[in-house]
């Protein structure tokens, strides 16, 4: 099953503090969670691109609250924007983690459950160990209830017998008569070829009639989910042709400019360490495949390299 991803929003004048939630986290990880903030881009990675990336996929985002990060316009202006949008869509979950005293109360995170100990502030606790593992405890409950909603999204769908119990319901037993023996011998074969063709304009009519149901809510909602959960470029295409106006889009396309532009970025190093580095190559190769399998350059770089 896929890790529940983390992403951290935090000021750097933080940075201490960040570094010590992470270390209390760390038995929360193994092959249940992954945590990303800005520290983990590496070498000559776009840093818009990849925060924008990480926090459009991410299962939970933890916003380190402080006086200095409220300030940041980066951070309250977009992390926190985005986070309290896909909040509400339920694609996320925010969690706000209050580091030190702050007017946070007057702003829209007032209205979501803070950590730690209902807001109190880290270093108001007099012993900062205690406080990141009251955050700690309340996040591995959090992420039981994702690894759920992860199970259940992953699991393969009940098949639904639609055409037969609508040609049940279209041809009652009654349609089909017995025929007398003194009838005339082409009679019974007429009938059949009727019924039988009726049975098929049924299943075709059935079947015409599902595919122009307008998508529901409902499945637009789960389909979102699990394109999240896959984040490549070919899910959030199929995702903008099964809803050309789904509420989620907009994000969709958002997603796929980020990507292909990653994508592009990653084939470009690849290139670049294709003589010196091969196996390096070959490993940027791998991101960049996991963004867009479909990708003909990436096929065509990968043999150069496999050669």
């Amino acid at each position: 099953m896929q890790p529940v991803s983390i992403f951290i929003a935090y000021s750097h004048s933080d940075k201490d503090l960040k570094d010590k939630l992470r270390t209390h986290l760390k038995p929360l990880l193994p092959n249940r969670a992954e945590i990303w903030d800005d520290y983990d881009i590496a070498a000559g990675q776009n840093w818009d691109e990849s925060i924008k990336e990480n926090l459009y996929k991410a299962d939970i985002v933890l916003l380190l609250v402080s006086s200095d990060s409220l300030g940041s316009e980066y951070f309250y202006g977009q992390e926190v924007r985005v986070s309290l949008d896909r909040h509400a869509r339920k694609e996320t979950v925010v969690v706000p983690v209050i580091l030190r005293p702050c007017m946070w109360q007057l702003t829209p995170l007032s209205a979501i459950e803070a950590l730690p100990d209902k807001g109190k502030p880290v270093i108001d606790w007099g012993n900062l160990d205690a406080a990141f593992n009251s955050v700690a405890n309340s996040l591995d409950k959090i992420i039981e209830q994702r690894l759920s909603r992860h199970k259940k999204l992953s699991a393969p769908p009940k098949p639904v017998e639609v055409v037969q119990e609508a040609i049940s319901e279209a041809v009652p037993t009654t349609t089909v008569q017995t025929i007398p023996q003194n009838s005339n011998s082409w009679v019974r074969p007429v009938s059949i070829v009727g019924v039988a063709l009726l049975s098929v304009f049924l299943i075709w009519k059935v079947t015409r009639a599902e595919s122009k149901k307008p998508a529901s809510r409902e499945n637009e909602t789960e389909a979102w989910n699990l394109v999240q959960s896959e984040h490549s470029i070919p899910a959030y295409q199929r995702y903008k042709k099964t809803f050309p106006n789904g509420k989620n889009s907009g994000s969709a396309q958002d997603s796929i400019d980020v990507m292909e532009r990653r994508v592009d970025k990653y084939l470009n190093d690849a290139k670049v360490m294709q003589k010196r580095l091969p196996k390096d190559a070959l490993e940027i190769l791998k991101k960049a495949r996991r963004l867009n399998p479909d990708d003909e350059r990436i096929r065509q770089l990968q043999k150069q390299l496999d050669q």
